[in-house]
């Protein structure tokens, strides 16, 4: 946990994204997160983006783990995103 909050943590916490440049891109992103995340601070910063660009925000199921703990239902989800 030291090394997680004394060297992940402050890298991007202190990250700010160019709005502009993914304005330019929000037809080719994706901005998601975890149903089971709502209120957490990446939920929160990727709701918001999508928000800010006028993009779908879409929830995957579960939470932060999604993909391990409901591997067929995000599996599908993302093949469906994905065009796949």
């Amino acid at each position: 946990m030291p090394y997680f909050l004394g060297r992940i943590v402050p890298g991007f916490m202190a990250y700010t994204p160019d709005v502009e440049r993914l304005a330019a891109l929000s037809d080719r992103l994706v901005l998601a997160g975890g149903a089971d995340s709502h209120g957490e601070l990446p939920h929160r910063c990727a709701a918001f983006l999508a928000e800010r660009l006028g993009a779908e925000f879409v929830r995957f199921p579960g939470g932060h783990t999604g993909l391990s703990t409901h591997p067929a239902e995000f599996g599908e989800l993302l093949r469906k995103l994905l065009g796949g």
